[in-house]
């Protein structure tokens, strides 16, 4: 097989996971109990896939998931946006966390929401494991404390983008339009209120 068959196959699987090809949990929504840590932790299954770029051909395609967590501590509930950040260009072997991600501005329909980082690893949000799985070995985690009417906004949101506040900010919107994040985030919103 040449390197441009190669290629192809490489974008084909990654768009297979995607698209929800792999092996996931049956439910919309996962509820589980951390025991080393006593929280509760709820989750949509399907996170959303956005990318600054259009084409993912090359090596250098840039793909963030954005996943919607509840964590339950006591009674105390505590909404975040978990962002899986694979950029392979700078991030493979760095152990650093991606520049630019400190802050983010959403936009939902025009309306714009910033968030501030909380934490690079799972132990931010109180948990002893990570939530979500990435795409790829070189995604980096970054969790951003949310309200439950941001995630409510991010699933009604018909034109939704993200823009790194870095000072080369780039603008991040969704690169794969299915349906699942979508249906998956509306139970997840009214599993969560009941």
């Amino acid at each position: 097989m040449n390197k441009k068959n190669n290629r192809s196959v490489a974008v084909a699987a990654s768009l297979c996971v995607l698209a929800g090809c792999a092996a996931a949990p049956s439910e919309p929504v996962i509820d589980k109990l951390d025991y080393n840590t006593g929280v509760t932790v709820t989750y949509s299954r399907t996170p959303f896939t956005f990318s600054p770029n259009e084409r993912v051909d090359d090596h250098t395609a840039e793909f963030v998931q954005i996943g919607a967590i509840e964590v339950n501590s006591m009674g105390t509930l505590r909404y975040y946006f978990w962002l899986g950040i694979s950029e392979p260009g700078y991030l493979q072997g760095s152990g650093t966390h991606p520049p630019g991600f400190e802050s983010l501005e959403f936009d939902f329909d025009g309306e714009k929401v910033n968030v501030d980082v909380l934490g690079w690893s799972h132990e931010a949000i109180g948990t002893s494991e990570p939530v979500y799985n990435g795409l790829f070995r070189s995604t980096r985690d970054a969790y951003y404390e949310v309200s439950l009417e941001h995630i409510e906004m991010l699933g009604r949101a018909r034109d939704v983008s993200f823009t790194t506040a870095s000072a080369e900010s780039r603008m991040y919107k969704p690169w794969y339009r299915s349906v699942s994040p979508y249906e998956d985030l509306a139970e997840f919103t009214r599993a969560v209120r009941e």
